[in-house]
């Protein structure tokens, strides 16, 4: 199950969704374990983070999508569910839904973007 999620995710991030404020691909093309991921999100309209450009590490681990991936902020963010080092702190794979939905539903749900417009 981990793979064919993971592929999925690939897949969508590939392909891009909704405005383009937020993409995510694999660190390196050649990562069959599916581990290594990178993101950017592209601040929402309207807010302390418009048009600031923000770069993400995400690290699927062997238990993903049970387990919530490790998210990093590689560009410097102010926002109480990010710490000092960058790492996101915030649960975003709380529920069974949210565990179906992935990185897009994690990302967009915690930094009010809706890349679905």
């Amino acid at each position: 199950p981990r793979n064919f999620k993971l592929l999925q995710e690939l897949e969508d991030g590939e392909k891009g969704v909704g405005d383009g404020s937020l993409s995510w691909g694999l660190e390196k093309d050649d990562d069959m374990s599916l581990t290594h991921w990178n993101a950017t999100i592209i601040g929402p309209p309207r807010c302390p983070f418009e048009n600031r450009i923000y770069q993400l590490q995400i690290v699927a681990g062997p238990e993903y999508p049970s387990l919530a991936p490790t998210i990093r902020f590689r560009t410097r963010i102010i926002v109480n569910f990010v710490n000092s080092s960058g790492r996101w702190t915030k649960g975003c794979f709380a529920t069974r839904m949210e565990q179906e939905y992935g990185y897009q539903r994690c990302l967009e749900g915690n930094l009010g973007i809706d890349a679905e417009s």
